[in-house]
């Protein structure tokens, strides 16, 4: 039996994205609130900044939620239009995908929290500082309170810049990955490097006639340059994109060392497309 598996269009994908990620700003919102809040009264009172490992649990928990409900959409990208396989096949595969997937989210979640308690840190040492600068140029007594409230307020800017940024590139980490992982269970390759799984249990044997990926940039003014440039790269399944001198397994993926001039407020995506045979 043939089979082909394709990515839905780029629009399609980009809606459900955005989608994503306007459910998760008014959560990344109420957060960084509560740690502002939770500075002012502290520094009022203390005159010290609040430890970031205090907001470990709830920074996970924020991630976690938002890894969990795009991956559950994201994991049936290309099977979501094909015809009904052996059940036996398919059970397999989704066990495998869903395990993966589970796997990627305990990982990732914990860089992704680790990366945004060590930005909340560096905001409020910088916030405290221009806040002095302000109340110094303000002829203002630098007390605690008179401090605290002023990098408070810078805070809120700060933070505000950061909630849209967030949204974005943690909206597209699980589901571009989650897209990888499906198509790599379904191309018969490792789901990921660092995840040891079973083979699947089948009374057959899978030919793969055709198994690509080709990097979609959005194409708007706001593009970057070198995304525009990766636009209709396609390279196998297994191999990474290189873009600008930087490889991505996936766009938004960072395990290869990809830095924030390729991850952060990225739109681009993978259009997967593979070809099997599936043979009695």
């Amino acid at each position: 039996m043939i089979q082909k598996f394709t990515s839905p269009s780029q629009k399609s994908t980009l809606a459900k994205k955005i989608a994503f990620e306007n459910i998760f700003i008014p959560e990344i919102k109420a957060y960084f609130k509560v740690i502002r809040t939770d500075f002012e009264g502290f520094y009022a009172s203390t005159g010290q900044a609040i430890s970031m490992e205090e907001y470990r649990d709830i920074t996970l928990a924020l991630i976690k939620k938002q890894y969990n409900r795009v991956s559950k959409v994201f994991k049936y990208d290309l099977r979501k239009n094909e015809k009904k396989q052996d059940e036996t096949q398919e059970q397999g595969e989704d066990r495998l995908i869903s395990t993966a997937i589970i796997f990627f989210i305990l990982t990732e979640a914990k860089k992704t929290t680790d990366f945004i308690l060590q930005t909340n840190a560096k905001n409020i040492t910088e916030a405290i500082g221009k806040a002095r600068v302000v109340l110094f140029e303000k002829g203002i007594p630098e007390t605690k309170q008179a401090i605290a409230k002023e990098a408070s307020a810078i805070l809120k800017d700060k933070f505000e810049g950061r909630t849209q940024t967030i949204a974005i590139t943690e909206t597209q980490l699980p589901a571009e990955a989650s897209k990888q992982i499906e198509a790599n269970v379904l191309a018969g390759e490792q789901a990921l490097d660092d995840f040891q799984m079973e083979g699947l249990a089948v009374g057959g044997v899978i030919v793969i006639e055709k198994a690509n990926k080709t990097w979609r940039a959005r194409m708007n003014e706001v593009t970057r340059p070198w995304h525009a440039r990766a636009d209709g790269q396609t390279v196998r399944l297994n191999q990474p994109y290189i873009v600008d001198n930087e490889y991505l397994k996936f766009p938004r993926d960072a395990s290869l060392g990809a830095t924030a001039k390729n991850i952060a407020n990225c739109y681009c995506d993978s259009k997967i497309e593979i070809i099997r045979n599936l043979l009695d």
